[in-house]
């Protein structure tokens, strides 16, 4: 957990960008003349941060974009399509062409894979929305309407085709595309009409595209207009991309004192080239669009330019130093720090899914082009550049307003994506019909663009003998994209807590029942009914007399028959009839409670209640070999505003009145033959741990204040709307270094340690601790100070069945009214590996 009081931030509405002018040095140049500085003053007591905020962002939608167009890389050569045409296949090819259609059988030749049947499994899998299932559709309704069919090539483009596909963007981004001279692997997808023709697309794909449409690779956004729908070209060889990060986006420039403070809403930007295997995927989309997917495999960053000079598609950012009381920073060094930072974490979540594998794909942007705006030298120049590696002017040109270029996807948006598995192949045809499996993304592709899910899980185990006990606390974040813009930013909290045992006292049994029903109606309820189950508990104890360890087997035999008969001992029915009336009465009485309102609430308390019926008629005292195996497994989920709720000051409060309610059942000795004596030591038991208590409220405050200061942030508003979760924040301590991430990630990194540093506050040592299961009663009192409508709760007691005295496996389940984060058509706990 970061600590406020020594942070200085500077928080981000999106992410940084990058790009360099030709003339500026790898280090960002500084002016001749001295900088400006901006100083941040102090205040004594509390200040409020938000207000007199200077507004000196620029939106660099008007940037001048002629030096980009004035760099001129065309497109494909007559030279090369006809080389292309004229080629032997069979010395080039990587794999046999393999032929796709709506028919099973034309013309005698076999269609290896059925349009339809790929088109809904990938449905399925991905969803509608997704960017694969939405082209093999657009190829499946094609092919339907006019009995064509799509051939898939792999092959390769050598050096001696004479083919150029790079070029120099200037000293800052240097050369960009493929290398020269490498060997290029392409895959092309190509539409022909169903006739006899097929065994020469087989045979000779290339001159049967060729002899098609007249050409192979486009040479002009004519060719790519004749492109029919669905048809696609893929490229990939070694080589660099450049690009601008953070043009156009605006960043709060804040520090903290005694509180937050906002000083500023400013423009960072830098020019950055990477360099990798590097892949681009044109794709003609349905009506006048065209797409255009750039990746890189083995990604890593050749070099970032702070932008302190205009051109190439940004404007300069300020000159300026930043005063922040105990360090004073350099914007350009910030911008070149932070976005070197951001790139650098894209980077190495990428290589944590499979280094070794160059289908490990980073998929760093996808643009869509209007062709009905063909005319435009820009958007040729935008397609061209594109496609030999340089970024910039498509970056431009679709941050204005009419200029027939979108921005579907931006990596600095993203951190995990859908086409890990798949890689280059993403939108091949074959590979999503080998492969059958889930792809392991946890990026997914929505109705209005994307939704990044990261997500960090610690786990404890504990455990003594024949005792397991677990705990694990996930924090997760999402992060909606829509039009390659943050959208949206949620943070939801997930704990789980499980404690298992071969022999499973009923005592311990009942922490974990008591403490649930407290939560659902409160702890007073709770002590009225635990004290009548007591009594059951009792009465069985005593009409049972259990043998000594020396008894007989017809003596124990005796004993398990009489346990076997108590629930339908008169005695025992009525008093659990009793318990019947009072959980009744208090039902009746409750006017709001853990959903006592919509009727789950009474459902969940009556299912606690008969099971501690059922536990209390076999008695407390009836012999190890009496006492079941099982587990008990407690499974909550927090939603956005049951977070927010919980991290105010005023949550502090409800969370110690849920701890003590959870202390108090859970070190009530149910075996205590008189109730007084039970709730005195319950009483002293308290009165002993206030100490800890004030540490485990000083815990919490603490993360509370951190988390109010970054939701204040979130809060902020320029021109009538709120910054929101999704922006970034930069946070600067005073040793300069820097933390990057969404506001919403900022939280959820924060509260990672907050559950099991409440947890270890709590126990302590052996000597100070609370005496009890502390993850357990912590776990129960996170449940208790958050509003009902803000959770999701599942809670399980399962047991051996094969034992002679056992119980029943239950279970409930409810879930608030409030939003959680979901995944839409995917299951999340998959997508995340989150199953218990």
């Amino acid at each position: 957990m970061f600590d406020l009081k020594k942070a200085a931030f500077l928080t981000t509405l999106m992410i940084a960008g990058t790009s360099c002018t030709p003339d500026e040095s790898q280090e960002p140049a500084r002016s001749s003349d001295s900088p400006q500085v901006i100083t941040v003053e102090s205040c004594d007591g509390k200040c409020d941060g938000f207000d007199n905020i200077a507004d000196i962002f620029d939106d660099m939608k008007d940037v001048e974009v002629d030096d980009l167009v004035a760099l001129s890389s065309p497109l494909a050569t007559d030279a090369v399509n006809d080389a292309l045409g004229q080629v032997d296949f069979a010395k080039v090819e990587l794999s046999p062409t393999t032929l796709y259609s709506t028919e099973r059988e034309l013309f005698g030749e076999v269609v290896t894979n059925d349009l339809g049947e790929l088109s809904a499994g990938l449905t399925e899998r991905l969803g509608e929305k997704d960017f694969t299932s939405e082209i093999i559709e657009l190829r499946r309704q094609t092919a339907a309407s006019d009995g064509a069919l799509y051939a898939e090539s792999h092959f390769v483009l050598g050096a001696e085709l004479g083919h150029n596909m790079g070029m120099n963007a200037g000293d800052a981004v240097g050369n960009v595309g493929f290398r020269a001279g490498a060997n290029v692997e392409a895959i092309a997808i190509s539409k022909f009409a169903a006739d006899d023709q097929i065994e020469a697309v087989l045979r000779q794909p290339l001159e049967a595209v060729k002899s098609a449409r007249g050409f192979v690779l486009p040479r002009s956004v004519e060719d790519f207009d004749a492109m029919a729908p669905g048809e696609s070209l893929a490229l990939r060889a070694d080589g660099a991309l450049g690009m601008n990060i953070g043009a156009g986006v605006p960043f709060l420039l804040a520090s903290v004192g005694s509180a937050l403070t906002v000083h500023a809403r400013l423009s960072l930007a830098a020019r950055a080239a990477l360099e990798g295997k590097l892949d681009v995927q044109i794709i003609r989309g349905a009506g006048d669009t065209l797409f255009v997917d750039v990746g890189l495999s083995k990604a890593k960053i050749r070099s970032i330019n702070a932008a302190l000079k205009p051109g190439f598609g940004v404007d300069a950012i300020p000159d300026v130093d930043v005063d922040l009381g105990p360090t004073t920073v350099s914007l350009g060094e910030l911008a070149n720090d932070a976005i070197r930072d951001q790139l650098q974490q894209k980077l190495d979540i990428q290589a944590s899914a499979g280094a070794s594998s160059e289908d490990n794909r980073l998929r760093v942007a996808r643009f869509e082009f209007d062709l009905a705006n063909a005319s435009s030298d820009e958007i040729e120049q935008a397609i061209a550049q594109l496609s030999r590696g340089d970024m910039r002017l498509a970056q431009a040109l679709a941050r204005r307003e009419g200029a027939g270029v979108r921005q579907v996807i931006d990596m600095t948006k993203e951190s995990h994506h859908h086409d890990f598995r798949a890689g280059f192949n993403f939108l091949s045809l074959r590979f999503y019909a080998e492969n059958g499996t889930d792809t392991g993304r946890v990026t997914i592709d929505t109705e209005d663009g994307s939704q990044t899910l990261l997500f960090t899980e610690l786990h404890s185990k504990r455990g003594l003998f024949f005792t397991d006990r677990e705990s694990s606390w996930r924090t997760l974040v999402s992060i909606e994209q829509a039009n390659g813009q943050d959208v949206r930013g949620q943070v939801n909290v997930r704990h789980i807590i499980r404690e298992g045992q071969d022999f499973f006292d009923r005592d311990a049994l009942l922490d974990h029942v008591d403490s649930a029903l407290a939560i659902v109606i409160g702890h007073d309820a709770t002590v009225e009914i635990a004290d009548q189950i007591d009594l059951m508990a009792r009465h069985a104890d005593d009409t049972c007399d259990e043998p000594d360890q020396d008894a007989s087997f017809g003596e124990d035999r005796e004993y398990r028959e009489c346990l076997a008969a108590m629930p339908q001992d008169p005695e025992i029915q009525g008093m659990a009839n009793e318990v019947r009336a009072t959980l009744d009465r208090v039902l009746e009485g409750q006017v709001t409670g853990f959903g006592l309102d919509g009727g789950q609430g009474a459902e969940l308390a009556s299912e606690l209640v008969e099971f501690q019926i059922e536990l209390a008629s076999v008695g407390f005292n009836n012999g190890a070999q009496m006492i079941p195996d099982g587990q008990i497994i407690s499974e909550v989920r927090i939603s956005d505003a049951g977070v927010h709720e919980l991290m105010q000051l005023e949550g502090a409060d409800r969370f110690m009145s849920a701890l003590e309610t959870s202390l108090r059942v859970m070190e009530s000795s149910r075996r205590n033959r008189d109730l007084e004596d039970k709730h005195d030591d319950v009483d002293d038991h308290i009165e002993d741990n206030q100490e800890r208590f004030g540490k485990i409220r000083g815990e919490f405050l603490d993360a509370a204040v951190a988390f109010q200061d970054l939701d204040r942030a979130a809060r902020t508003s320029f021109e009538g709307a709120q910054v929101g979760n999704q922006s970034n924040l930069i946070l600067v301590h005073p040793d300069k270094s820097i933390e990057l991430r969404t506001i919403a990630e900022h939280k959820g990194k924060l509260l990672e340690d907050f559950v099991p540093d409440l947890i270890d506050v709590a126990d302590g040592s052996i000597f100070t601790g609370l005496g009890e299961p502390e993850l357990y009663v912590v776990g129960y009192a996170l449940i208790g100070a958050v509003s009902p409508q803000h959770v999701e709760w599942l809670y399980t007691a399962n047991f051996d069945q094969d034992e002679d005295l056992t119980f029943d496996t239950f279970s409930f389940y409810t879930i608030g009214t409030r939003d959680l984060i979901d995944a839409g058509v995917f299951d999340l706990d998959t997508l995340l590996g989150a199953k218990p």
